[in-house]
């Protein structure tokens, strides 16, 4: 739990650095040891001069013209790069539910409360660094047609400011049912509790608000696939699964190999019905689901040793 706690820290901060300001990310200062030396009288005495001959006024915001508009851009990939930052430990948050969950003791349970509430304080984060990044997009949308933007400083905050506070608005089924990584959290801990059934859609275990309506149900119908953990070569259980970027599709590794047969050129994805190509070299060891296995093969013995005791008992 430890790393999760760490990760969730991390997020709490960035949460607090983007929210502390409309405008571009803050970065917490922290205090340096040690004194800044001793200066002379003279040179605090320009400094000071120097200080008050530069007037703010002799520096007014400029418009923001159509060949800067570029830079907008380049300011809105900058928030989804922390995004991404943000996401890297979503994986850890499900594997560590999932592992909990199959426990399934009262202090495991509120465990999986707690790394739930991570994940949503994570999205939330996450929410408000997209709402960020479309202020500014609204804002370079307005200088393609042809605008200069003026008081670009003031134009940002009062547009940020409105789409954080269309984020916050959101109820939570609006704000978490259709991420994917969300999704991905909640079948790693429908997983565990039950094997082999796939997973309702994820609108029943969020609770319905005032503010959801029917309509928006029918689009968040997102569930009711279970995960194959069986190599489509060999229709056994993945051993040192190796996972296609191409298609996504994960195969044993030995049969994988064995099928491109040391060659290196494209072949059409031997999983049924797909019709991507890939080399060899696109498919990359995949320990998370590795992990996913072994503790499936774990849950698939145990259930198998709960049978054979009840029938004993019988």
């Amino acid at each position: 739990m430890s790393d999760i706690e760490d990760d969730a820290g991390t997020s709490r901060q960035i949460k607090d650095d983007v929210e502390d300001s409309y405008g571009e990310p803050v970065s917490r200062k922290r205090a340096k040891k040690g004194g800044k030396g001793k200066r002379s009288a003279r040179k605090e005495a320009e400094d000071n001069d120097s200080d008050e001959a530069i007037e703010v006024t002799n520096f007014p915001d400029q418009p923001l013209k159509r060949d800067q508009i570029g830079k907008l851009l380049g300011l809105a990939e900058d928030w989804e790069k922390v995004a991404e930052i943000i996401k890297r430990p979503f994986p850890k948050y499900g594997m560590a539910a999932g592992g909990l969950a199959d426990l399934g003791d009262e202090d495991a349970i509120e465990k999986v409360d707690e790394i739930d509430g991570y994940m949503r304080e994570s999205l939330d984060v996450i929410g408000v660094i997209k709402a960020h990044a479309n202020a500014l997009n609204v804002i370079r949308q307005s200088g393609l047609q042809g605008q200069d933007i003026e008081q670009v400083e003031a134009l940002y905050a009062k547009t940020a400011k409105t789409t954080v506070a269309d984020y916050k608005k959101k109820t939570t089924r609006q704000k978490y049912a259709k991420e994917e990584a969300y999704v991905a959290f909640k079948s790693s801990i429908w997983e565990s509790k039950h094997p082999g059934i796939p997973m309702p859609p994820i609108t029943e275990q969020i609770p319905r608000e005032k503010a959801d309506n029917s309509d928006e149900d029918d689009d968040l119908e997102v569930g009711g696939v279970t995960q194959n953990y069986l190599c489509p070569l060999t229709l056994t259980l993945l051993a040192d699964p190796y996972t296609s970027i191409a298609c996504g599709h994960s195969f044993s590794a030995a049969a994988i190999t064995a099928t491109f047969g040391g060659s290196n050129g494209l072949r059409k994805c031997p999983a049924a019905g797909c019709n991507k190509q890939f080399s060899l070299a696109h498919c990359k060891p995949d320990k998370d689901l590795a992990k996913k296995v072994k503790a499936y093969k774990r849950r698939m013995e145990r259930n198998r040793e709960d049978s054979d005791a009840e029938e004993v008992v019988d």
